[in-house]
């Protein structure tokens, strides 16, 4: 009896933690940042800049990327980490004024992505950042802005307008 009892208090245990993680779910990106997932949004708050990560060691947060629709980045987060959101089903996003720099492939093949740039005060765009986002229609850069690394907005069929300030000293190869 105590064998069927602890295997049904494990299993319970089990069913419950399953049940309550994706609402109270939540694990540092970087120093002083933690990310949540409730509904659909992904939520990352605090102060600094988010961790890098690379295809082979991913965001924490990437093996629930196919139900991630929203992304709240709270003011406070200084960068976008590399690969970040990378082939994640996300379909809205807006980049907040303490963001200075974006990372390489950290939006990549976000298809259905619309991204609002123009209140971050971004000073970096990295290589493939939004590369392959094929509903992505516009680009607003905001004041400041100084490097547009190669392949930025690479394969982004649907780019309408770009708006880019005199800021700007760099623009990289194949950046659209």
């Amino acid at each position: 009896h105590i064998g069927i009892l602890t295997a049904a208090v494990l299993l319970t245990l089990a069913l419950l933690s399953a049940l309550l993680a994706p609402a109270v779910f939540a694990a540092e990106v970087g120093s002083g940042l933690t990310w949540s997932l409730s509904g659909g949004t992904l939520t990352i708050s605090g102060n600094g800049a988010m961790n890098n990560f690379t295809e082979t060691n991913h965001a924490p947060w990437h093996d629930s990327a196919e139900s991630i629709r929203v992304i709240e980045i709270k003011n406070g987060v200084t960068s976008v980490g590399n690969y970040a959101f990378h082939g994640s089903a996300l379909t809205e996003i807006t980049i907040p004024a303490s963001v200075t720099a974006i990372g390489s492939d950290a939006f990549s093949g976000c298809e259905n992505i619309l991204i609002d740039l123009s209140t971050a005060t971004l000073s970096h765009v990295g290589e493939f950042a939004f590369a392959n986002c094929n509903l992505l229609r516009g680009v607003l850069l905001g004041e400041g802005m100084e490097t547009l690394s190669a392949y930025a907005f690479m394969n982004c069929t649907s780019l309408e307008s770009v708006i880019i300030p005199s800021t700007v000293t760099n623009i990289g190869t194949q950046a659209f």
